[in-house]
């Protein structure tokens, strides 16, 4: 059974993925700093001078492919909240992550350089490589929630 603070965060990162406008992956992220009690959260979302995808590059393709990446607009949920996080002068070091998905390693080694302790993810997400494992070789804390969100 997950403690009571994951499956709130879980709840969080779920609803605010559905704020997404990506086409293929609706993807949400917190950030819950322990000692200041303050929570962060974001979902994927397309920065710049796109609104909406109108024509997907990825659409239709599996998690873990990366065909298309390139010209996709869309930044991840995870690089979203730090990105947030850095903007408004918030300190990362030492939080929580929660996540929808298992992060993507361009998404670990954004993880691994804000200092991010934790990662809680829901979904697997299959991008080939071990990002467990870079993870936790890197000291963080990595595990798949297990919990309702009901």
């Amino acid at each position: 059974m997950e403690e009571p603070i994951y499956v709130e965060l879980m709840r969080t990162a779920s609803g605010i993925a559905g704020c997404s406008k990506c086409k293929r992956a609706k993807t949400g992220a917190v950030i819950y700093l322990v000692d200041r009690h303050l929570t962060l959260a974001a979902h994927n979302r397309i920065e710049g001078s796109y609104d909406v995808c109108k024509k997907c590059p990825r659409e239709g393709r599996r998690h873990g492919t990366w065909d298309g990446s390139d010209k996709c607009p869309v930044i991840h949920a995870e690089v979203a909240v730090i990105k947030d996080a850095r903007a408004q002068g918030i300190p990362t070091r030492g939080a929580i992550m929660v996540c929808t998905y298992k992060p993507c390693m361009p998404c670990a080694s954004e993880i691994i350089l804000a200092g991010i302790t934790s990662v809680v993810y829901r979904d697997e997400y299959d991008g080939g490589e071990d990002v467990i494992a870079f993870l936790s070789r890197s000291g963080v804390k990595v595990r798949r929630y297990s919990g309702e969100l009901s």
